[in-house]
């Protein structure tokens, strides 16, 4: 079952009511795309960065699933490569009370999302971009201050910016881009 942000938002709201102390969730992945950055794609689950699933959380889901019908599922992350201090820029999600939500802020997300970079990476990135247009030159530099480093391989890493560089801007931006990087990881300067 895939849920839209209305359903999502109603989800939190209601798990917010059934928690009995303060509870902080860092919410990444489409969801936190639906909740935040106009995403209208519909998406299966919640993924979280920090799940903590103390007895009181547990019991809260399960009375807000019990509640509401929807069977959202809480989902670790279980592969992610954050930007290195996307923590710091996390962003409140207004409106709850005991449910603490925080969201990447939208670059953080966005390469979040190239870091994985599946069909639906790509789609949520691309509405994300219709909705709010995205600076390339903001997305790149926080690529290559905070990017570089990811416990990934990094010549895969670079070719996913290319390819969603090149689905937003265009080829001949994606490929100066692309050579900037490049340079940056060979020691220059970029």
């Amino acid at each position: 079952m895939s849920y839209s942000a209305t359903e999502l938002r109603r989800f939190l709201e209601e798990l917010d009511r059934n928690l009995t102390a303060p509870c902080e969730l860092v919410v990444i992945g489409g969801a936190a795309g639906a909740l935040m950055y106009g995403v209208t794609t519909a998406t299966k689950d919640i993924d979280v960065w920090n799940a903590r699933y103390d007895s009181d959380l547990v019991t809260a889901l399960a009375l807000t699933r019990q509640r509401l019908g929807l069977d959202v599922e809480l989902a670790g992350a279980p592969v992610a490569h954050p930007p290195d201090e996307f923590e710091d820029r996390l962003v409140l999600l207004g409106g709850l009370s005991k449910l603490q939500v925080r969201i990447p802020e939208r670059y953080d997300l966005v390469l979040l999302k190239i870091a994985r970079c599946v069909e639906g990476d790509r789609a949520h990135i691309m509405e994300m971009h219709a909705h709010e247009p995205l600076d390339v030159e903001v997305l790149v530099q926080r690529y290559l201050d905070e990017m570089l480093t990811a416990a990934t391989d990094p010549d895969v890493l670079d070719d996913k910016l290319w390819i969603v560089v090149d689905d937003l801007f265009r080829t001949e931006i994606a490929d100066a881009i692309h050579a900037r990087v490049k340079q940056r990881r060979r020691g220059g300067t970029g």
